[in-house]
């Protein structure tokens, strides 16, 4: 489903989604998820560059939807919610879709 998404934004965001169901650490809690991954990565699985898929990681951060390290990304309860919630209504239509 990643690779039919439009928009990158929703495609970042679908993997976010995937990586927090799958690999989520044992520090998960109710807000938040821990994932080990990389920018590369995620890039990867979106099949765009990495510095666009960079650009779109910091504005996410930039609005707390999650938060990175090194080794780590945070992503925020909220985020999976929005994610799950374009996805049972507007999977269809994501032309307006921004996180």
């Amino acid at each position: 489903m990643i690779l039919t998404l439009k928009e990158p934004a929703a495609k970042v965001a679908d993997v976010f989604l995937m990586l927090s169901e799958t690999q989520a650490s044992d520090t998960t809690s109710a807000t938040e998820r821990v994932i080990e991954t990389s920018v590369d990565d995620i890039a990867h699985w979106c099949g765009i560059s990495p510095q666009e898929c960079g650009q779109i990681i910091e504005h996410f951060a930039n609005q707390r939807k999650i938060e990175m390290d090194s080794k780590h990304i945070i992503v925020k309860t909220s985020m999976t919610l929005d994610v799950l919630l374009i996805h049972g209504e507007a999977a269809a239509d994501l032309s307006n879709f921004r996180l």
